[in-house]
């Protein structure tokens, strides 16, 4: 049973009153899809379970949810807090943009707030914060707008390296440095792929490596987030194509030449869901070991990206103490 999220390899948690599937403190289910994700706590995406006996587990949210008294809910999507402190997201009937807001919105919000907002200070509005603090008539606002630049600045930085993705060759880079490379999607007969830089030699992968390359770039790409509004205009595109692979088909094919990074906000976070929509697709249509490789190389990359700054020899006096532990 795999505990890391997918997109961000940090720990779901656990909970105890699903008994078939304690991993998560937040779960989601749709009970007449047969749907049951977990939604990470640090990224608010969703992960949807590759588990056969998902089914079971469906069945006691569904029991927990009922028995619950704390809960709010709109026509077709209710959340209700349950008796250790974990979550349950039942799901009705919703139409798209209701999901997507339940799934997407705060996610790209939250970016927005922690990134996004910062990354904008930095970029024009600090200078301003100075100059209009200087002209004020307190020297502590003075003193302070450098201090605040300098904060906004470090917080952005830190975000957009402390992730890592893992490419199907193997090798475990930095969100920042997969975006470096200028990654750009490219046309393949009637579907399309990922080609990590400009040139004609850059690595480029298609198929069922491509997804969870494209989902990685995206992911390093999408870090500011975005305002509601631009949300809501990422969802009217994806509705406007009818389906998430013909969204980043026709994507690749009108952007052949253009790098992911110079995507309006609105495509960039639009072709985001659509790798997150198109990834369950393939797998409630029984394409369930691809879903489980990528839990698998989730723990893996979590593993990496934990001791990738550790002293050789912090490492080994861990797995001595593991090791002593298990005995």
């Amino acid at each position: 049973m795999f505990s890391t999220c997918i997109h961000c390899h940090s720990p779901l948690g656990r909970n105890e009153l699903i008994e078939h599937f304690p991993v998560g403190r937040r779960l989601a289910f749709d009970a007449a899809k047969g749907r049951l994700w977990v939604i990470c706590l640090k990224c608010k995406r969703w992960n949807l379970t590759p588990l056969e006996e998902r089914w079971e587990a469906i069945e006691e949210c569904e029991r927990q949810y009922s028995s619950s008294r704390l809960r709010a809910s709109t026509d077709n999507i209710a959340l209700a807090r349950l008796a250790d402190g974990s979550d349950v997201v039942r799901i009705g009937a919703p139409k798209a943009p209701e999901m997507a807001a339940w799934r997407y919105m705060r996610d790209f919000r939250r970016r927005w707030l922690t990134n996004g907002i910062p990354l904008a200070f930095v970029a024009g509005g600090g200078a301003q914060s100075i100059q209009y603090a200087a002209s004020g008539s307190t020297n502590f606002a003075m003193l302070l707008a450098p201090f605040a630049v300098i904060v906004a600045g470090a917080t952005f930085r830190h975000a957009r390296t402390r992730g890592w993705a893992a490419l199907p060759t193997g090798e475990v880079v930095s969100m920042k440095g997969l975006l470096r490379r200028g990654p750009r999607i490219e046309p393949r007969g009637n579907s399309w792929g990922i080609r990590l830089g400009a040139s004609s030699d850059a690595p480029a992968f298609g198929g069922d490596q491509a997804v969870p390359t494209l989902r990685a770039v995206m992911a390093a790409r999408n870090l500011a987030g975005a305002p509601s509004r631009a949300v809501n205009d990422a969802v009217q595109h994806l509705q406007d194509a009818g389906h998430p692979e013909r969204f980043i088909t026709r994507l690749a094919r009108a952007t052949e030449r253009t790098g992911i990074q110079d995507y309006p906000p609105a495509i960039s976070m639009a072709l985001e869901m659509a790798l997150h929509e198109d990834s369950e697709r393939r797998a409630l249509e029984g394409e369930l070991e691809l879903l489980r490789d990528e839990w698998q190389l989730a723990e893996e990359v979590a593993h990496i990206s934990d001791n990738m700054f550790l002293p050789d020899s912090v490492v080994d006096a861990h797995q001595r103490l593991l090791r002593r532990a298990g005995t």
